[in-house]
């Protein structure tokens, strides 16, 4: 049963590892630039783990890279707007 791995199978599995030594970075308590490390490594691997969660497996390299693209974007604009509006909803609030 060993066939050939998916480019998007391969990325999964790396992010997967990736968040485990973000969380053990995060754990330790020898050094804090490691745990500074680990929480950006977390984010930015989380972040693409549920963009590469919503790729089809089948998607060649060039494909994930344009779906991967166009998530990310989404998930930046969705950031975007939400700073742009938190003062706003503030302000209504008043």
């Amino acid at each position: 049963m060993g066939g050939k791995r998916t480019f998007t199978s391969v990325m999964q599995l790396l992010l997967v590892l990736l968040m485990l030594l973000s969380i053990l970075l995060i754990g330790q308590r020898v050094e804090f630039s490691g745990y500074k490390i680990g929480l950006i490594l977390l984010t930015i691997t989380a972040f693409s783990q549920i963009a590469f969660g919503n790729i089809q497996p089948s998607a060649n390299f060039g494909q994930a890279m344009k779906m991967y693209a166009i998530y990310m974007g989404i998930a930046a604009a969705i950031f975007i707007l939400s700073i742009a509006l938190a003062p706003v909803l503030v302000g209504l609030g008043r």
